[in-house]
């Protein structure tokens, strides 16, 4: 078995012995400081509750209600029938199971929260925990609102058999339907956190945080040495081994979660996409969390390189300019070059590359990984290329993208791109004078077929 801290005494006394340093702290003391040793830093547990009121804004946790009950479907008996033990650990605790979940804000910014606490049978994930962490999951995901996994456990509740091993694919399952949906997800792996939660959802999230000293794994170190008949090196299963190796993002001590956790939830880097109506008005779609094919075009009549600022943004660096350092400057243009058929209600033309001739020169912008040699696949976007052209007003770019389109030859055999269509847009009187709409593309391939 793994060896874990004693569960945690409500009940703090005058003096402490630290078990990390072994040196006496003062009990209020120990309190105000989190549970943190002011002299060697160890930080011991801390109860759900007191978790949540560490990470929470004062007064804005609700309880996430939700009717789980733990029952007893294997008629368990040790020393002391399952239901005893459940009984106990209720009246001991406060609690109904050994997670908590919770809806609140962090420096305003909102947040789901499941926290687990190792006093309730250690944390052992069950049925009625793996529902409850579920249940979390779907909330974040039916508000859309970034989910936090605060993690202490032992590993599956054998008192539950294989129904708690099952509980290991019902979260990750529940994690991966908030992947899909890009909704940001964060584990705090504190001391212990092991088994089937170290297997399944406190690995899944998109940033994994550890306390100092934090240790994590599936099975425990003694277990691990007594099955390889080899010595361990020290500090192995430990946060800070586990940042070394990869398998964490980051370790932060307690007094710093809060800032953390706030700016990660602050992190915001994409685009807006919108329509504009005959009469000047703007119609929301969505807001891609990522850059946009489009880019480019915002790139040359502003001067501003959005890859980097993404990227600067995303390691956490501050914007290098203001919305009134901005001065848009020109037109731009962008064409998307496929390999495709728009005769063919532009379907893909797969196949190899035998020529591949970019046009060039001033505000010409060509980009593409393209090249002869190059075999386009059916599995994928046909994308080729990208031109973009900038000139001081809209009809002088239009041009010089009509001009470039001349200049680009690709070729091979089935390969057929989108070129001549382009062609057709940029000729059309309405795209000529900005009256165009979306049934533009409908009204040209209606026309006669593209040589």
């Amino acid at each position: 078995m793994t060896t874990t801290a004693p569960p945690l005494d409500t009940h703090v006394p005058d003096w402490i012995l630290c078990p990390g340093c072994r040196a006496p702290v003062y009990g209020k003391r120990f309190v105000r400081n989190d549970r943190v040793c002011p002299h060697c830093g160890r930080h011991s547990s801390l109860t759900a509750p007191e978790r949540l009121a560490g990470l929470l804004d004062p007064g804005g946790a609700e309880p996430l209600v939700h009717p789980v009950r733990t029952g007893d479907p294997l008629g368990f008996v040790d020393v002391r029938a399952y239901p005893e033990r459940l009984r106990e650990a209720r009246e001991r605790t406060g609690l109904d199971e050994a997670v908590l979940c919770a809806r609140g804000t962090v420096r305003g910014l909102p947040l789901i929260v499941a926290v687990m606490d190792f006093r309730f049978l250690g944390g052992s994930l069950g049925s009625a925990v793996g529902g409850l962490i579920a249940h979390a999951a779907d909330t974040a995901l039916r508000e859309r609102t970034p989910l936090l996994l605060v993690t202490a456990s032992g590993g599956a509740r054998m008192q539950e058999g294989a129904l708690a091993l099952m509980q290991m694919a019902t979260t990750s399952q529940a994690m991966a339907r908030l992947d899909e949906a890009g909704i940001l997800t964060m584990s705090l792996i504190t001391d212990p956190t092991y088994g089937g939660v170290a297997a399944s959802f406190a690995s899944l999230s998109d940033v994994i945080i550890a306390e100092p000293g934090a240790r994590m794994g599936f099975a425990g170190a003694r277990v691990i040495e007594q099955t390889i008949r080899q010595s361990l090196p020290p500090g192995f299963q430990t946060a800070e081994s586990l940042l070394s190796r990869g398998f964490i993002d980051l370790v932060c001590p307690r007094s710093g979660l809060r800032t953390k956790l706030a700016r990660l939830l602050s992190f915001a880097a994409g685009e807006v996409e919108f329509l504009v109506d005959d009469t000047g008005d703007f119609y929301f779609m969505e807001v891609n969390c990522r850059i946009q094919v489009e880019h480019p075009v915002t790139e040359m009549v502003t001067g501003v390189d959005l890859v980097r600022e993404q990227f600067r943004v995303a390691a956490g660096l501050p914007l290098e300019l203001s919305q009134s350092g901005v001065a848009p400057r020109g037109a731009a243009i962008e064409c998307r070059v496929n390999a495709e058929d728009p005769a063919r209600d532009f379907l893909p033309t797969p196949g190899p590359v035998e020529e591949f001739t970019a046009p060039a020169g001033p505000f010409v912008r060509v980009d593409t990984d393209c090249f002869p040699g190059h075999r386009v696949s059916a599995a994928y976007d046909p994308l080729l290329a990208k031109v973009i052209t900038w000139a001081p007003d809209r009809a002088q770019a239009r041009e010089r993208m009509r001009r470039a389109l001349d200049e680009f030859h690709v070729s091979g055999p089935g390969v057929r791109t989108n070129i001549p269509f382009l062609r057709r847009v940029l000729d059309d009187p309405r795209f000529a004078d900005g009256t165009h709409t979306t049934s533009l593309v409908a009204d040209l391939t209606s026309q006669e077929p593209l040589g």
